[in-house]
């Protein structure tokens, strides 16, 4: 896994790229954290992930359920690459509602928001 993180203006974009597994969920913990006490909105650039498995897809779901606590906003950038929506399927994360804590219906794991909803 790499990561990039650009913030202009309370704004960032962090850029994910390479494959995200077990090994690389308390890397991408780290990294989001950071990105959400650096900037108000973060993007997630995923288009250059080769394959995301159940940790890290946890990872991301916990991150936004942290954005919202924190009056925050996440994201992703784009439509999720194949093999990462075909993971968030695998493993039951499809959702048609978001968990209580999403009261701005933001969910990552919502189709609609799957396809890229920030700029």
């Amino acid at each position: 896994m790499t990561a990039a993180l650009k913030v202009t203006n309370k704004k960032g974009i962090l850029t994910l790229s390479g494959t995200m597994t077990v090994c690389d969920a308390e890397n991408l913990k780290a990294t989001l954290l950071k990105a959400l006490k650096t900037a108000d909105q973060i993007v997630l650039d995923c288009n250059k992930l080769e394959e995301v498995d159940l940790a890290c897809i946890q990872v991301f779901c916990s991150a936004h359920r942290t954005a919202l606590m924190q009056e925050k906003h996440l994201g992703f950038q784009n439509e999720l690459p194949n093999a990462f929506g075909k993971s968030a399927e695998e493993v039951g994360f499809i959702r048609s509602i978001g968990c209580s804590f999403d009261r701005e219906h933001t969910c990552l794991w919502k189709p609609v928001n799957m396809r890229g909803t920030l700029a």
